[in-house]
């Protein structure tokens, strides 16, 4: 696990992130998605993310969405990077 994040909300929830980071030259595989499924805490609510510039394959992507894992691409890192400073 590359970033394990939380932060408590307004109402005092506490939110978790665990993001993997996959910065390679192709999509990311579906072993990728499940690497990552496979090491979320049971029984918690936490949020599964994978930054991909790349993206996903047709199969990974598939996975992820049936999962829940949010996607971290190209444009979505672009957007977060345009943020700094705000």
């Amino acid at each position: 696990m590359d970033v394990i994040a939380s932060r408590v909300d307004e109402v005092g929830v506490e939110h978790r992130l665990f993001v993997q980071c996959k910065d390679y030259a192709r999509p990311v595989g579906v072993e990728i998605v499940r690497e990552l499924l496979g090491v979320l805490p049971p029984g918690q609510s936490v949020r599964a993310v994978i930054a991909a510039p790349a993206g996903l394959t047709a199969d990974a992507g598939r996975l992820a969405d049936d999962r829940g894992v949010i996607v971290w691409d190209k444009s979505r890192l672009s957007e977060f990077e345009s943020r700094t400073g705000d």
